[in-house]
């Protein structure tokens, strides 16, 4: 028997099997990827025909994105369009409440489809609007102007890769989209 007071015996670690920190000339940078939505862009049902599209989005969340990667400094930000079908998992709520955070969400039976784009590289669609004189470098005066061109093209990306998503649920038969 041992004693209860004595501690186990240390395992030995063979050299090969303990991990290996990088040198300084090998370390990689830490990439990191952050999904966030803009305001807006959930799928819900036209009130005329019932269709299923993204909403409209913010103009102001999407200049927000623009601004948080102007100060990101020297590391690249990349935008990714991303178009989401959750309708039939959670559906949206049938009467919104202008002002309240967030929407109650219950979730049923269903499928997510996604569907994502190719980056978006907003100064070839507008430079960004300054926020003060010259600030970010290089912006453009009419704020409002390039923050609506920016939203409109991105918004136009996830409409096309939305209306892709709904168009291969056709060709695979689902029955919600006949």
């Amino acid at each position: 028997r041992r004693d209860a007071a004595a501690p186990p015996p240390r395992r030995r670690v063979s050299p090969g099997a303990r991990p290996r920190t990088p040198s300084k000339g090998r370390r990689r940078k830490k990439r990191r990827c952050i999904w966030v939505a803009p305001s807006g862009g959930r799928d819900r049902p036209a009130a005329d025909t019932g269709v299923f599209a993204p909403a409209a989005f913010d103009a102001k969340s999407i200049e927000m994105f623009r601004l948080m990667a102007t100060k990101a400094g020297d590391v690249k930000t990349h935008f990714y369009p991303v178009a989401m079908m959750t309708h039939r998992l959670f559906p949206p709520p049938t009467k919104l409440t202008p002002g309240a955070l967030g929407e109650p969400r219950v979730a049923m039976r269903g499928s997510v489809n996604i569907g994502i784009g190719a980056e978006i590289d907003f100064d070839e669609v507008t430079r960004q609007g300054c926020l003060v004189d010259n600030f970010p470098e290089g912006c453009v005066d009419d704020r409002e102007e390039a923050a609506d061109a920016a939203t409109e093209y991105a918004h136009l990306q996830v409409r096309e890769l939305y209306a892709a998503l709904v168009d291969h649920a056709r060709d695979r038969g689902s029955p919600y989209y006949g």
